[in-house]
């Protein structure tokens, strides 16, 4: 079964055959347009031809003609009551005609002539004086200082101290983990703080076996934590912390009393 456009375009080739094929002005057999004949009163639309029986499509076939392009477009601008030699046609439409050409041309030079006319009578000169043009002073290009060459020091050499396990990973005690990456990931950071510049690829691995080997990690559930020796958790850094500020100010306390006793 056919599709709609391969119907279009059998049916086309169909009526441009039976109207022969040529331009009815100028016998060009390019660029064929199907349009109405002049002086037809039967309302159709070419467009809808196709769609139609084939007795009707051969009768509206004689009620049209072939143009090409060129004469189709003359055909375009002619029909209908497009005034031409008028402002519409000539500017809103931009005819190509000769009558909106000339129309255009006429129009300007009126419009340029009651211009000078309105300035001759506000006693301003017709045709307003070019600006007088100022010699420009020729550049002169500034000389350009050598920069000066950059002098270069000598790279510093940093000492960098042994690392220490349990002291260098004391912000580590006691903190939990989800996995051993997680962990070898802040290792690979206190690593790097610590000598300044990227970690060698097998420092946390090495740190991480260190920690194995003195059993220094534990699971906690699902989690890894470390567990250090001789040190302690900021939690109970802060509770003795606060226990000693509470001595401290029970003693005042008392010591206060005693004087107030005294007096």
């Amino acid at each position: 079964m056919a599709t709609q456009l391969e119907t279009y375009h059998a049916r086309r080739a169909e009526a441009i055959a039976s109207m022969g094929g040529r331009c009815a002005d100028c016998g060009s057999t390019e660029n064929l347009h199907i349009v109405k004949r002049p002086g037809t009163t039967e309302k159709f639309t070419v467009s809808n031809i196709w769609s139609r029986e084939p007795v009707t499509r051969a009768r509206l076939y004689s009620l049209c003609h072939l143009l090409c392009g060129e004469h189709a477009k003359a055909k375009m601008w002619n029909k209908g009551s497009l005034k031409h030699g008028a402002y519409w046609a000539a500017y809103k439409k931009k005819c190509p005609c000769e009558t909106c050409e000339v129309y255009r041309k006429e129009n300007s030079a009126k419009r340029r002539a009651d211009r000078a006319a309105a300035r001759a009578a506000a006693g301003l000169p017709t045709r307003q004086p070019p600006k007088p043009k100022t010699p420009k002073p020729p550049k002169v290009k500034a000389p350009v200082a050598p920069r000066p060459r950059p002098t270069f020091r000598p790279t510093e050499v940093r000492t960098v101290r042994p690392f220490n396990v349990v002291t260098d990973l004391a912000h580590l005690n006691g903190r939990k983990f989800p996995s051993v990456i997680a962990l070898r990931e802040a290792l690979k950071r206190t690593l790097q703080k610590h000598l300044g510049s990227i970690p060698p690829a097998n420092g946390p691995d090495r740190l991480y076996d260190i920690l194995v080997q003195n059993e220094w990690v534990a699971p906690l559930g699902n989690s890894i934590i470390i567990k250090l020796p001789s040190l302690k958790s900021d939690r109970q850094i802060w509770q003795e912390r606060r226990e000693t500020e509470r001595q401290a100010n029970a003693d005042l306390l008392a010591a206060s009393e005693v004087l107030n006793a005294q007096d």
